[in-house]
């Protein structure tokens, strides 16, 4: 009785979704069925009706927690290819396996419309985390990327560092509670910082040596700007990654919470990240830097204060340093004037008053001194 009641309501939820699927099929947006437990039959006939309707507007589906397996992925695949608006996908918490995963990797390699997609609590394998993740490196719209709680591993860490170094439009990961140790660690820190070429043969630069076959092969990531690693048994240094972030200028949050590493050097790459995120901030705002206007005005108080020292320093100076501001002793006395010779003399004759100087006209020019 249990089970045909279960069977029924069942049914009658299906029919419901029908009947708002199909009446109005340009109002739909968004669909949240999680935690429902509508198993495989329940979403491939919600998924049949989302792809056969035309013109569907639907931009996110919620699946999570549906105890969905590989009966469902090729729904699923179906509608991601086909749904021209569907740039949000949550399938997480399911039952999916191997064939089911490779079923969908292989069409997250070709789409060009989703832009999040939620697979956090699905377990994969070593051999599945592969091919997943070499074909989100072909990937060329997801952004946003939950995988907690995934156990990938130490494999699936080294397999990501390979996708970050291919991938360009990444710009959230999320890799928390995963079972990654030290070298899965060491992996992904060298996605996210070595650039293509660089340091063949190994080196010793910020983060010590690292295996030939691994540089040769990665170029610097350049577009992820959350990495979350929360939950991880790292169990050592965080040098590779403080090297890491040293470099990139693009990461704006690192969480390594839970990963038993050196708590210092946590803060260090924290600061190293937040160097970042007040750089993007400020660019995003369109705001002028005022760290640097602060420097240039620091510089110019600087540059005035010392110009001010030497002025006063010249002018504590004595007056010999000024030689074309000296007066000689000669020159500070006082200039008495000389009395202007008498009218009679011989030196005044040519500054005779006018009533006398027509009288002098005809005397010699020795006498007089007036050529």
């Amino acid at each position: 009785m249990l089970l045909l009641f279960h069977f029924l309501f069942l049914f009658l939820f299906l029919s419901f979704l029908s009947f708002l699927l199909h009446p109005a099929p340009h109002s739909l947006v968004g669909l949240d069925i999680s935690v429902n437990l509508i198993r495989d039959e329940g979403a491939n006939a919600i998924i049949e009706s989302l792809v056969h309707t035309p013109n569907q507007p639907i931009s996110w589906l919620n699946l999570s927690e549906n105890s969905l397996s590989d009966f469902s992925a090729p729904n699923i695949a179906s509608l991601i290819r086909m749904s021209a608006n569907l740039t949000h996908l949550d399938i997480s918490r399911n039952d999916f396996q191997n064939d089911g995963i490779r079923l969908l990797a292989d069409e997250l390699a070709l789409c060009s419309n989703l832009r999040h997609l939620n697979l956090s609590n699905v377990q994969l394998d070593s051999n599945v985390v592969e091919h997943f993740t070499l074909r989100l490196g072909q990937n060329t719209s997801l952004q946003t990327l939950d995988m907690y709680g995934c156990m990938i591993g130490d494999v699936g860490g080294t397999s990501m560092c390979r996708a970050l170094a291919t991938n360009t439009t990444l710009l959230k990961l999320d890799l928390g509670a995963n079972r990654i140790c030290a070298r899965g660690f060491e992996f992904i820190a060298d996605g996210i910082r070595v650039r293509k070429g660089e340091g063949k043969g190994g080196g010793e630069g910020g983060g010590g040596g690292y295996d030939k076959e691994r540089v040769t092969v990665l170029q610097m990531n350049t577009t992820l700007k959350v990495l979350k690693l929360w939950g991880n048994k790292f169990q050592g240094e965080c040098e590779r990654m403080i090297a890491a972030l040293f470099v990139n200028d693009t990461l704006i949050e690192v969480e390594l919470s839970g990963c038993e590493l050196n708590p210092d050097q946590i803060r260090t790459a924290e600061d190293l990240v937040r160097k970042n995120r007040n750089a993007d901030l400020v660019k995003s705002q369109g705001q002028v830097d005022i760290w640097k206007v602060l420097r240039q005005r620091d510089a110019l108080l600087e540059e005035n204060k010392q110009l001010k020292d030497k002025v006063e320093k010249l002018s504590k100076k004595p007056d010999s340093a000024f030689p074309m501001f000296t007066t000689s002793q000669a020159e500070e006395k006082e200039v008495v004037e000389e009395e202007p010779e008498p009218w009679w003399s011989l030196k005044s004759l040519g500054h005779l008053p006018p009533w006398l100087s027509s009288q002098t006209q005809d005397l010699p020019e020795t006498l007089t001194g007036v050529k």
